[in-house]
């Protein structure tokens, strides 16, 4: 029976690891077509629009060295395959949350992340290790990672904020009192100041926009329910510490919105479920109940679909 179980482990390891390798070829050759911003990092990455663009300084360490857009693209996916096997080689617990994760990323996020937003991918890739120092309470490697992700992408930059709010008391009362500012002040409408200088100063001018954003639409409930159902699977104080990282999450996505830069918002949501789900796989029990299961089975079922039928990843 113990010999069983090792070989299902040891069969769904392996499928994670085949099934990246697999994201890994698909998304350097675009085998199913072009994505939606792969035009846009041709550009980048050949250096005719590197200027253009608020470009992370690991990219611009590439630019340096080389403007084959194909070698670049070739290198980010290659350091983050890499990462994304050494994190499970390495940090892999629980067999039911790597089963989960696989047909997450098998099904979604491999196509939004590795297949079409490369840089943002790359960033996550090694936010999975922050996301373990966090849980594990260690401090200097947390931020060592950060930093590297922040090289990759610079929706890492709140990050740098994390650890203190899920751990420290004072803090979390200090960033829940200045988000509770920020969400007063939309709600006496008088946000349209601030909203103004987001949409013309800096990196605004490219994220900002006048799209209205529910706050709760299909994706963010989406995200409170996995949220919601998980609880149940981490161990005290390890479940203390997901509650406080799913609060940092909303709060951050909640401004956002507001503030109308709902593409920012979005791609908090990528994020942050990402780790949700990472976070199972290190961190929680191996009794789960089967209703929970498929939940998160008809979860990610929803959003195949929203991401592959109703928003195309495809540049079609």
């Amino acid at each position: 029976m113990k010999e069983n179980k090792e070989n299902i482990v040891n069969l769904v390891f392996f499928a994670v690891l085949g099934t990246l390798v697999l994201s890994f070829f698909m998304s350097n050759t675009q085998f199913f077509g072009l994505s939606r911003d792969y035009e846009n990092y041709k550009a980048i990455f050949s250096g005719s629009a590197a200027d253009e663009v608020q470009l992370e300084l690991f990219y611009r360490i590439l630019l340096a060295l080389t403007n084959s857009y194909q070698l670049i693209i070739f290198t980010v996916l290659l350091i983050s395959l890499v990462i994304k096997t050494s994190f499970f080689v390495k940090n892999t617990k629980s067999k039911q949350g790597l089963i989960i994760f696989l047909l997450y990323y098998a099904f979604v996020s491999c196509w939004i992340l590795d297949y079409t937003q490369i840089r943002n991918g790359l960033c996550i890739s090694i936010l999975m290790f922050s996301i373990y120092y966090l849980f594990n309470k260690r401090l200097t490697p947390f931020y060592i990672s950060v930093f590297i992700a922040i090289t990759a992408h610079w929706s890492a930059l709140p990050f740098l904020l994390l650890y203190p709010y899920v751990h420290w008391r004072k803090a979390r009362i200090i960033g829940n009192a200045i988000a509770g500012v920020f969400v007063l002040i939309y709600l006496s409408g008088n946000a349209d100041t601030l909203i103004s200088i987001i949409r013309n100063y800096g990196i605004g001018q490219k994220i900002g926009n006048d799209g209205d954003v529910n706050l709760l639409n299909s994706l963010s409930l989406t995200f409170i329910t996995w949220f919601l159902i998980s609880i149940p699977e981490f161990k005290v104080p390890t479940r203390k510490y997901f509650i406080n990282f799913f609060a940092f999450a909303f709060l951050q996505y909640m401004i956002f919105v507001m503030y109308s830069l709902p593409v920012t918002a979005f791609r908090v949501l990528e994020a942050y479920f990402f780790l949700m789900v990472t976070a199972s796989v290190i961190s929680a029990r191996e009794k789960r109940t089967i209703l929970i299961f498929l939940m998160k089975i008809v979860i990610i079922s929803y959003m195949a679909f929203y991401y592959h039928v109703m928003f195309g990843v495809l540049n079609e």
